[in-house]
């Protein structure tokens, strides 16, 4: 089980890394313009994926049968939509909140919260470091692991077939896409 989960952790990390610049460097110039998708991923009934460009970070968004639908994150490059790189923890694990995990392997990392109303959470991570982080030894551990990592986070917040986006908490830390996030971070998305 940990072949295959470290089997699907490179392969998101590898199509992650092709689709947005690495957070070290400036995003690459676009003479196009082009938008460069992420994989499609499953959250709960809905199918998501991140797109991102040299100027922002657009969210796609098919429930059901419906269109697609695009919505422009409050994030700067580079962006990640969180996935479930391990399985997720067992339903009822936290006593502190009445989250409840959505998904498997290789799916948008999510959580549903009867206190919001019963919405399915997502995140995604994106801006860059702030200065005054950068020197710190976190940034310096997270850099020389080479992971992909941003300063700031924004839910997105699915219920049936409606999709709304949270309020940006920015330049919160140093958030990094194969450390995912605490279940904590997105009962704070998912309550206003």
């Amino acid at each position: 089980m940990r072949l295959i989960a470290s089997v699907v952790s490179a392969i998101l990390v590898a199509s992650c890394s092709q689709s947005v610049a690495p957070q070290a460097s400036a995003p690459a110039s676009s003479t196009s313009g082009a938008l460069k998708p992420s994989p499609e991923y499953k959250a709960g009934s809905a199918t998501v994926r991140l797109v991102v460009d040299d100027d922002g970070c657009v969210l796609e968004h098919r429930g059901g049968e419906a269109e697609v639908r695009r919505l422009p994150l409050s994030l700067r490059p580079p962006c990640y939509l969180l996935t479930w790189r391990q399985p997720a923890p067992p339903r009822g694990a936290s006593a502190e909140s009445d989250g409840l995990p959505i998904g498997a392997v290789g799916d948008a990392m999510a959580w549903q919260y009867k206190s919001a109303g019963g919405v399915v959470t997502l995140a995604v991570i994106g801006d860059q470091i702030p200065q005054e982080l950068r020197g710190s030894k976190l940034y310096q551990l997270r850099e020389q692991q080479g992971l992909h990592c941003a300063g700031s986070v924004q839910g997105v917040l699915l219920k049936d077939q409606n999709v709304e986006l949270s309020i940006k908490r920015d330049q919160i830390g140093v958030l990094c896409d194969e450390l995912g996030l605490d279940e904590k971070e997105f009962w704070l998305l998912s309550h206003p």
